[in-house]
């Protein structure tokens, strides 16, 4: 399972605020739209809401995750020999 830890509540990219979201809070990854420029998380139980990822510390089972290095979720790291 795919978790994130909220470290900001606002995007200091656009100055968009997100009340509700709480600091500290671990939320369930509901999915994850990565882009060349722009990474947008969506959160288990929050319907309709979208939030940049510079907001969030992803974890896997208790894990740190590198969402950003990662082949499952961004598609300009997938080669077909398995390798970067």
């Amino acid at each position: 399972m795919i978790t994130a830890k909220c470290i900001k509540d606002f995007n200091p990219f656009d100055g968009a605020r997100y009340p509700e979201i709480e600091i500290g809070k671990e939320y369930i990854v509901q999915e994850i739209s990565m882009g060349a420029s722009f990474t947008h998380i969506s959160l288990k139980g929050i319907p309709d809401r979208w939030y940049n990822s510079i907001c969030f510390e992803f974890y896997e089972d208790n894990s740190p995750l590198d969402i950003y290095r990662d082949k499952r979720f961004y598609p300009v790291w997938k080669n077909p020999q398995g390798s970067f």
